[in-house]
């Protein structure tokens, strides 16, 4: 059977010196380690200690704040080295007994409905504060003014022509750059790209837009009157 024994010592160091054979050293109050020779007789230390206690974690869980917890539950009824972190500070732990006798006093009951109701105020506040923003960049979308230049088809054609193949000249993906005799689509396509990204500010309205809530939704909305307004300004063209 593996040993485990309580150690009186000032520091962590002292108490894993003074017992080489264990495994794991933890600390129980101050001044006492309880060593232990096997990892498995540790983590049903812990394990034990969990189903006897609650920690922060687990009365944030129940509806307790830290500051109820100071108030109404006082100072930890014990210690428990943090499994995650060993330089971390102990884990403090209250009983469940301590607990259940608290969660019935009416102090408790009316600071965990004011604590519910502020968490609750908190949350509501955050999702207005989200549609707020979301309906600014929408709002921004919708309302920008999209200014689409006019000139005849055959020079639209060829400065379109033009900008495609400076963009793809080096670009070793591209099979074959556009002239006047490649597919209609193509020339329709690559128009309407030269159209939106070089002749008009949709980009910049992007780039303005980056990062805002909505973003997804907004680009969408943009993106949507700009080809309207192409289609408006060139029946010609197809989207």
């Amino acid at each position: 059977m593996a040993r485990t024994k309580y150690e009186y010592c000032k520091t962590y160091a002292t108490a894993k010196r003074r017992n080489p054979w264990a495994c794991k050293v933890a600390k129980i109050n101050n001044g006492l380690y309880e060593c232990f020779e096997s990892e498995s007789d540790y983590l049903r230390h812990i394990n034990s200690k969990k189903r006897k206690y609650h920690t922060s974690a687990s009365l944030k869980e129940r509806g307790w704040s830290d500051t109820m917890i100071k108030n109404i539950l006082g100072e930890p009824d014990d210690y428990m080295d943090n499994p995650h972190y060993k330089c971390a500070a102990p884990m403090r732990l209250w009983t469940v007994e301590h607990v259940r006798k608290a969660e019935r006093r009416k102090v408790f009951k009316e600071a965990a409905a004011k604590y519910a109701a502020r968490k609750d105020g908190a949350a509501a506040a955050a999702r207005k504060a989200v549609e707020t923003k979301r309906e600014k960049c929408l709002s921004y979308a919708r309302t920008v003014t999209i200014d689409i230049p006019v000139m005849p088809k055959d020079e639209l054609l060829t400065e379109a022509i033009d900008s495609y193949n400076e963009w793809h000249l080096w670009d070793r993906r591209c099979l074959m750059l556009a002239d006047k005799d490649s597919d209609p689509d193509f020339l329709n396509r690559i128009t309407v790209n030269y159209l939106r990204h070089e002749c008009t500010e949709y980009d910049e309205h992007l780039r303005e837009l980056s990062g805002s809530v909505g973003i997804e939704e907004a680009h969408d909305i943009l993106k949507g009157r700009v080809n309207e307004a192409i289609c408006k300004t060139y029946p010609h063209l197809h989207i």
